[in-house]
């Protein structure tokens, strides 16, 4: 079994504007997506590019980091992240992409 993984990490003028920004992509096949927010606000995760802090997962600002796994028979997509307004936008959110084959 090979494992691989990836290091995302979104850029602080990535998050600024209240708008949602792509944070990384999921690839098909069962993987696991860590999730590590340190921006200075609560993020709010999605699968769309409309994902809104009303509809979003949050993850509150130096929460533990979020794990997201997908299944065997997932096609892949995108995961989106969309800051809380408000506060100050200090870091960034980190991902973590492993897949086994």
């Amino acid at each position: 079994m090979l494992f691989t993984s990836q290091l995302n990490n979104a850029s602080v003028p990535v998050l600024s504007g209240g708008s949602a920004v792509l944070l990384t992509a999921v690839p098909p096949g069962p993987c696991e997506i860590v999730v590590s927010n340190t921006c200075g606000v609560t993020v709010y995760l999605g699968t769309t590019a409309t994902v809104a802090t009303t509809t979003g997962f949050p993850i509150p600002n130096n929460a533990p980091p979020v794990a997201v796994r997908t299944l065997l028979g997932s096609t892949g997509g995108s995961l989106y992240v969309i800051p809380a307004t408000g506060g100050s936008i200090t870091g960034g959110v980190g991902t973590l992409v492993s897949t086994s084959h």
